[in-house]
């Protein structure tokens, strides 16, 4: 990672305005990696979407570069979250007949 990427990534922790940049500038990138810690095609219309949307800003405003990068981080953060989600939706769900 060069160095004004991770100055763009510690300010996006300070600075609410740059971190919905760098999000709305990094939506793909952040759609394809949940998608494939889902396993799954997914949409921004997708609840999993939204959740690992969630789960790398929530990533920002954690990041440590001294442990590594911002997207092997986000995407165990990212992980975590889906799980989290898909234990609590699991009993929501009702099958009709």
């Amino acid at each position: 990672m060069d160095k004004s990427e991770l100055e763009v990534i510690l300010d996006a922790a300070k600075y609410k305005d740059v971190k919905n940049n760098f999000l709305m500038k990094e939506e793909q990138h952040i759609l394809k990696l949940t998608a494939r810690i889902c396993g799954k095609s997914l949409s921004m219309s997708d609840d999993e979407w939204s959740v690992g949307l969630n789960a790398v800003s929530y990533a920002i405003d954690t990041f440590n570069p001294d442990k590594g990068e911002l997207w092997g981080y986000a995407s165990i953060v990212i992980k975590s979250r889906l799980t989290d989600y898909y234990r609590r939706t699991r009993g929501s769900e009702i099958l009709v007949d």
